[in-house]
């Protein structure tokens, strides 16, 4: 018979749990992070894992994985209950949230079994193409000379920014992910004004592709968004394959036209969004 354990984790942990999460997530993780692993016991095999963090005051899931051979013995709903207990004891927390994709099979039904609120994100759409088959763009001359990589903007400017970010409400994010200029590609492209910037495609490589994590315009162009994609994907050729999958979301119905318009893309997944509140009012959202 199978045996669950459920505990929290260190880092000095994740070794045993290394093959059901991708090396690339723990750069967006803090040191803080909450770590929770499934162990069956008979025989001794990582089962499980749940990463998340806590940013204000709602716990954000940034991984959560059972391995196929154990799905659907009750790992992941341990693990959640192990998560939403501590949080629901801390008195000190109102959310638990997590961002998912129609791909991840089954996701939807797992948190409304565990009495989350699933919404669709309406507008947002995960994209999927390949490094060679995205097209050079037409780019605005003007916005051309104001490119910039990576590397080329200051730390001191990059922690503005970064502390911008936390101070606003961006239409279509839902969260915020630890923001460290570290965590992203050199060939990730900045447009600035002043030395201060307006607009940045910022790109990572996971495991198996690469992944603009985020775009953000503040140029009032929209010629904005093709000059930063066509300077970073100018340079990715140079160090990655062409058949490597790139891939991003996009948060606005305009940006979801310019995608499909101009870059031929292989497939695509809707974004839906889980939240867990904790209080009496809870359950109304479900009558």
């Amino acid at each position: 018979m199978e045996i669950m354990e459920i505990s929290l984790l260190t880092p000095l942990d994740l070794d045993k749990f290394a093959h059901l999460y991708p090396e690339s997530i723990l750069g967006e993780l803090p040191a803080d992070a909450i770590l929770i692993g499934c162990i069956i016991t008979e025989p001794i095999d990582a089962a499980g894992i749940l990463m998340a963090h806590v940013d204000d005051t709602d716990i954000v899931i940034d991984w959560l994985y059972v391995d196929e051979m154990y799905r659907r013995k009750g790992c992941a709903s341990t693990m959640m209950k192990v998560l939403l207990d501590a949080a629901a004891e801390s008195g000190e927390l109102d959310s638990v949230t997590i961002i998912f994709s129609e791909e991840d099979e089954g996701m939807s039904e797992f948190l409304r079994i565990n009495e989350f609120m699933v919404t669709y994100r309406g507008g947002d759409k995960g994209f999927s193409t390949r490094l060679g088959k995205i097209p050079v763009l037409p780019v605005n001359e003007k916005l051309k000379g104001q490119l910039n990589f990576l590397d080329d903007v200051p730390e001191t400017e990059f922690s503005r920014f970064r502390s911008l970010l936390n101070e606003m409400v961006i239409p279509g994010v839902a969260i915020k992910l630890p923001f460290e200029k570290r965590n992203y590609l050199p060939e990730s492209s900045a447009i600035m004004e002043n030395g201060i910037i307006r607009a940045i495609f910022l790109v990572r490589k996971m495991d198996e592709s690469i992944e603009v994590s985020w775009v953000y315009n503040n140029t009032n162009q929209a010629a904005a968004f093709p000059a930063l994609i066509n300077a970073s994907v100018n340079q990715l050729k140079k160090s990655y394959p062409e058949d490597n999958a790139f891939c991003f979301a996009s948060v606005s119905s305009k940006m979801d036209e310019f995608i499909e318009r101009c870059i031929p893309v292989e497939s695509s997944s809707e974004i839906y969004f889980g939240s867990y509140m904790f209080g009496d009012d809870f359950g109304a959202e479900f009558e």
